[in-house]
């Protein structure tokens, strides 16, 4: 089948020295972008930027570990009271949250 254009197939360039000329200008202009690419990366330093994001998270990272320092030294000196005999524990405070945590479960 004749296209409208004439024998040539729907791959074949209607201007070959267009064709040419656009491959020659597309090549230039890849050389011309990896040329400009390597020298910005060249001017440029490596660097890393935190987001807030990123940086309210190791925020909260750091305050964990704190809480769990504190609460690993609270529970060494609470042992070291049971140990030695000298814990004491506190009935009403005991019992107030007892009655506290039956509330909240639906118990009473």
């Amino acid at each position: 089948m004749i296209n409208s254009v004439g024998n040539k197939g729907p791959d074949e360039p209607l201007r070959p020295e267009l064709s040419e000329e656009a491959a020659a200008a597309k090549k230039a202009a890849s050389v011309q972008g990896s040329k400009e690419d390597k020298e910005s990366s060249l001017d440029k330093r490596d660097r890393v930027e935190l987001s807030a994001m990123a940086k309210d998270i190791q925020s909260i990272r750091d305050n964990v570990a704190n809480q769990d320092a504190a609460r690993a030294a609270h529970v060494d000196a609470l042992r070291k009271k049971v140990e030695n005999g000298s814990y004491q524990v506190n009935t009403m405070m005991l019992a107030q949250k007892m009655y506290t945590i039956g509330i909240a479960q639906g118990k009473e």
